[in-house]
């Protein structure tokens, strides 16, 4: 963190992702949750949001794929990889 805005380094400390979210989580299965101006969205290993930011609170992705986010209607689960 720097300035009020979360950037990421790798194990080096070399700067991945310049300070510019807001708030971040960890990357786990190559993605990481990032906050951009109040919503939420998950960036991937090259700093390509895969989504557009829409929610009001999200964690890091499980190791099985699925992610908690905060929307309208409370906590749900999206998840991005079969459970079979």
């Amino acid at each position: 963190m720097k300035n009020g805005k979360w950037g990421f380094i790798d194990v080096n400390g070399n700067m991945v992702f310049e300070y510019q979210y807001d708030n971040a989580r960890s990357f786990c299965r190559g993605f990481a949750a990032v906050e951009i101006n109040g919503l939420w969205t998950l960036i991937d290993l090259d700093g390509k949001q895969i989504m557009e930011p829409r929610f009001k609170g999200m964690y890091e992705m499980s190791s099985s794929g699925t992610v908690p986010v905060l929307e309208d209607n409370g906590w749900n689960i999206l998840s991005f990889y079969s459970m079979s």
